[in-house]
This record gives structure tokens, sequence and C-alpha cells, in this order.
């Protein structure tokens, strides 16, 4: 695994009284990496608490690939099962139909897969735009989130996503 980096030229400074916004120094080229960030995984669980009572967190919580896969792993299962058309048919009762989407789905586990991340870094700090000139993606080798220029950026630029 690489190690966590945020190309030397970036700063933040204050947007205005409650927001910071990150800036460059120098210009950046396009498809320029400019950071690599490590995070903090984040669980279903911890979601919702924090949806309900920190929107401002919940707003920068960015989607772990590791833990969707794992999501979508126990939707696949319970396709396979086609437990509805079953139900339907009468070839299982709605109390085994229920057994079996807990079996499967399993609430406790499922509330404790890492579907989220707050990154370090630079990465909780860049803003959401409409015409963002960074994106960014999720190194699984590295298990990094990667953050690049989508654009030349000017000096004193700000660095602004558009949550994918």
């Amino acid at each position: 695994m690489s190690n966590p980096s945020i190309l030397s030229s970036l700063y933040v400074k204050p947007i205005n009284a409650k927001e910071y916004g990150v800036f460059s120094s120098s210009q950046i080229h396009r498809n320029s990496t400019i950071e690599f960030c490590a995070w903090i995984p984040i669980s279903q669980k911890t979601q919702l608490l924090l949806k309900n009572h920190d929107q401002v967190l919940d707003g920068r919580l960015f989607v772990n690939p590791d833990g969707i896969r794992k999501e979508r792993e126990i939707g696949e299962k319970l396709a396979e099962l086609d437990l509805q058309e079953r139900l339907d048919r009468g070839l299982i009762t709605t109390d085994q139909f229920k057994a079996i989407v807990y079996d499967v789905v399993n609430p406790t586990k499922f509330l404790h897969i890492n579907s989220h991340a707050i990154l370090l870094g630079f990465g909780s700090i860049y803003r959401r735009s409409a015409t963002p000139n960074i994106n960014w993606d999720y190194d699984v080798e590295k298990k990094l989130y990667k953050f690049y220029t989508v654009q030349d950026i000017d000096p004193d630029e700000e660095l602004t996503y558009f949550l994918n």
C-alpha cells in the first residue's frame, strides 16, 4: 500500500464564516494527481446516526467501494433466491420468507459494513461544484482515495469536485 500524499502547492483558506476551500499556489496541469487520501471507515450504523444528527459531517462522507461491493453481494444473493416469486407461488410462507431474508441480510452484520469513509488530508475539505476541476476515484490496490485534475488549474483557483 502506498502512503497518503498531498501536492505541496495546495493550501486551505476560508471561503466564508463556515467553510474552507482548497487552492493551489501554482498552476497544475490537467490529469495531475493532487492527493492520495487515507480514510476512516464509516459503517452503515454510523452513517445513519450522522444522517440524523450531523448534516455537515454526513455531507462529507465518500462512498467506500469495498463496502458497497459487500452490500451488492448480499443483494445478489437475495436476488438469486427469487424469494418474492417463491412466496407468490406459495412455495414458502411469509414467516419463511422473513427468516430467509433475515438470515441472508443479517441486519447486525449489515449495519457494520463500512460502506462510507471520512477522508483525511484535504479530501474532506474540497468543496463540491456544478463545474468541478478535479475528480476522485478509489484505488483498490493502494486502498487510498485519489484526487486528480480534470482541467488545468490556475494559481489561487479553488479545487472543487462533483460528488459522483
